[in-house]
């Protein structure tokens, strides 16, 4: 009998030691994909002015949207301009959102994507996105124009201020969205090539004259013949063979 409960005593240890280990194993899982998930956050992104940008997007379209909802729920009618309002916010946050959680996760790097074909897309993503808004907040502003015109002067229209701010944080949006738009073309290096014009930059080596004076090394190149070369400096040179000389210009 003895024995057998130390068998038992044993096996209990041992199941508990199991357990113990199990949890621990467990934690320790746990805080190392707690580790690796925010390394795998890009944090300068967030940080940064294209980040910035990305959340800007997202807030002013969600308040855009939600206004106009609250908009038509008080006026309990609909119009064109507001479900091609609704529609175009609703679209541009999800594919905003999908595109600031690739951007954070750096999911177009490990899929090894091209980085001048990945900011060209994003280019014409951005600037589509960005004509399609404008167009929206245009088409509400109007009806937010003939609203306030069908109030007399005295009376205030409370139900207008909902239709205001949806105008307003559509035309935010697309001031962000024309921002990221002219990012984005900097990132593909588009803006660089504007008006750039190329230049060769040429070493003249300094000449000395019977006065002891030297000649300015940034000067005009000339072609000078061969004669005319000897004969202001007094130097010789192989036949037929055409000098680079500096002008004079003290």
């Amino acid at each position: 009998m003895p024995s057998s409960q130390r068998l038992k005593t044993l096996a209990l240890s041992l199941n508990r030691l199991k357990s113990h280990c199990r949890k621990t194993t467990n934690g320790n899982n746990l805080r190392e994909s707690n580790w690796s998930f925010r390394q795998d956050i890009d944090t300068d992104f967030l940080q940064s002015f294209a980040g910035f940008l990305k959340i800007a997007q997202l807030v002013s379209l969600a308040t855009g949207f939600s206004t106009l909802l609250h908009f038509i729920k008080l006026i309990s009618t609909t119009t064109a301009a507001d479900v091609f309002f609704m529609v175009t916010a609703a679209v541009a946050m999800f594919l905003n959102l999908i595109l600031f959680i690739i951007l954070v996760f750096n999911i177009e790097k490990r899929i090894n994507a091209n980085t001048k074909a990945w900011n060209i897309s994003i280019s014409i993503y951005t600037f589509m996105t960005a004509l399609v808004i404008l167009v929206s907040s245009i088409l509400v502003l109007e009806e937010a124009i003939n609203m306030g015109n069908s109030f007399s002067s005295g009376e205030k229209c409370e139900k207008c201020s909902k239709i205001n701010i949806a105008v307003v944080f559509g035309f935010l949006s697309w001031i962000f969205f024309i921002l990221d738009f002219f990012l984005c073309l900097r990132n593909c290096g588009c803006l660089s090539l504007v008006n750039r014009r190329k230049k060769r930059s040429v070493t003249v080596q300094p000449i000395q004259s019977t006065a002891g004076k030297m000649f300015p090394v940034e000067a005009t190149i000339m072609e000078l013949p061969v004669n005319e070369r000897e004969q202001s400096l007094g130097t010789h040179s192989e036949q037929g063979t055409p000098v680079y000389i500096a002008d004079r210009s003290i």
